[in-house]
């Protein structure tokens, strides 16, 4: 039986009270693309009669890499995903209005939340579950003109067979790029900036003990990377300067939605307190001088952005993640 096919492409997804264990669902993601990888490697044995074929071989640790691409919709999917990524998260309530701004931000440790998703076997009762899934790498894509689009790679534990559960869906149309992006550098909404790309690496490693029955038994957080690029036509050289000059900057990413309730309005925000230029070209920008300008967010303290390497809020009606 097929997982999924053309027409039906989701998955449940949600955060393990207990690393390794099936847990509650907290949402349904719509996903593009995905690729549920588990690895079994294994290892020759030496023949030792005198043979010279492969005789025998044995099964090493269990290696489970799952990735999803998926549109950016603000009451289904990326939530979840963020508390992973990040590490920690603070809900707060909007006024009176059942609405809930989550302010994520880098866990200081090396153990991070972990997540497990439900994959339904179309025609079937049953599901794959992939269980002690962190996010590895997370990118989000703010392309010109087109909805914002998630790309995550995890490191996972294992593999189970669990019961089919059926999803529920907001209905809610994607976050868009077109009408509802602002990037803002140093404050400032910046309108000559074409589209951009934030990409977060938590660098994790898996580490396999004695006793763990060929499955990894823990993965910890090194050092984060936080980068990206966007696309700005020129106007003047102020931010070439910067570059030349290793100046910094805040950056900002800001996608503000429809209205869901009272005055409360879907928002998705990045803030990156502390960034630095890394390749700042002269290049044709659809027929104009721009540059796809690269960026290194570093540690950042004492602006308006925030305190950290980056941080990211999301508005809608959950109450907590």
């Amino acid at each position: 039986m097929a997982f999924f096919n053309e027409w039906e492409r989701s998955l449940a997804v949600g955060v393990e009270s207990t690393w390794g264990a099936v847990g509650t669902i907290s949402e349904w993601i719509a996903f593009e693309e995905a690729t549920f990888n588990l690895e079994i490697p294994f290892e020759d044995v030496p023949g030792v009669w005198q043979r010279r074929g492969i005789q025998k071989t044995y099964q090493k640790s269990k290696v489970l890499t799952p990735a999803l691409k998926f549109d950016v919709e603000p009451e289904n999917g990326l939530g979840c995903i963020l508390k992973s990524a990040f590490g920690t998260v603070n809900s707060v309530q909007y006024g009176t209005f059942v609405a809930y701004k989550h302010t994520y931000q880098i866990l200081e440790q090396t153990t991070l939340p972990s997540l497990w998703t439900r994959i339904p076997q179309i025609g079937t009762t049953t599901t794959k579950d992939y269980v002690g899934l962190n996010v590895s790498k997370l990118t989000i894509n703010f392309g010109k003109d087109e909805n914002v689009k998630a790309d995550v790679s995890f490191i996972g534990k294992d593999e189970l067979t669990g019961t089919a559960t059926t999803g529920t869906y907001s209905g809610l149309a994607p976050l868009s790029s077109f009408g509802e992006l602002d990037i803002k550098i140093d404050g400032t909404s910046n309108t000559d900036i074409a589209n951009g790309v934030v990409n977060i690496d938590n660098q994790l490693t898996s580490h396999i003990v004695a006793g763990t029955n060929k499955t990894i038994s823990k993965i910890s957080a090194n050092r984060i990377s936080v980068d990206g690029n966007f696309d700005l036509y020129f106007q003047n050289q102020t931010e070439r300067n910067k570059f030349i000059n290793k100046n910094s900057s805040t950056l900002q990413f800001l996608l503000t939605g429809t209205t869901f309730t009272g005055t409360a309005k879907y928002e998705l925000n990045f803030k990156l307190p502390n960034v630095e230029y890394i390749s700042v070209p002269f290049e044709s920008k659809d027929g104009l001088i721009g540059a796809t300008i690269g960026f290194k967010a570093l540690y950042g303290t004492g602006n308006s952005v925030g305190t950290g390497v980056i941080l990211a809020e999301l508005q809608n009606s959950k109450v907590a993640y």
